[in-house]
């Protein structure tokens, strides 16, 4: 007698996945796919309508009229932009040029800067002529200033002294250093 032949496959026997678990992993894949198409389809919509409605802003903002500005606002904007333009000047600058050509024979008045022209006014008393000329010969020396003009000059009346020259320089700066 013969005995059976003994099966010694210790491995767990394979599953198979039934057709109706296969399918439904399809149709989810399928729903899955099909929901991320539907998404890039609505994103590709709002896009191009995103794009038309700037557009559209773009040409109403075209065609529409400038708006007027009222003469007391165009006023205000005029007085801020002197006023920041007056604030902007180069004091430092401007002091260290007087400072390098006075001496003890000069004296100054008065200081007027126009920052619109970039341009400074001077009023000045020398003790004599020949100690005013060496103040502007110092101040076109020092470099700080430019284009330095002497306006005018005239002998110190007699109520103030009578004794000197009063005389006024005007001098552009450049841009503060």
């Amino acid at each position: 007698m013969r005995l059976p032949p003994i099966d010694l496959d210790l491995a767990p026997p394979r599953r198979r996945w039934p057709v109706a678990s296969l399918a439904a992993v399809a149709l989810a894949l399928l729903a899955a796919v099909g929901a991320v198409r539907y998404v890039e389809e609505d994103m590709v919509r709002l896009r191009e309508a995103n794009a038309a409605l700037d557009s559209a802003q773009a040409r109403a903002r075209a065609a529409k009229p400038p708006q007027r500005v009222e003469p007391a606002e165009e006023r205000a904007r005029r007085a801020l932009a002197n006023l920041r333009r007056d604030l902007d000047t180069p004091w430092d600058h401007l002091l260290r040029s007087l400072e390098g050509g006075l001496s003890r024979d000069v004296a100054v008045l008065g200081v007027e800067p126009t920052a619109s022209k970039r341009a400074v006014r001077l009023q000045l008393e020398a003790r004599s002529r020949q100690a005013m000329l060496g103040f502007l010969e110092a101040l076109q020396a020092e470099g700080r200033l430019s284009e330095v003009l002497l306006l005018m000059h005239q002998p110190v009346p007699a109520e103030a002294g009578g004794r000197g020259v009063r005389f006024q320089v005007q001098a552009s700066w450049g841009a503060a250093p």
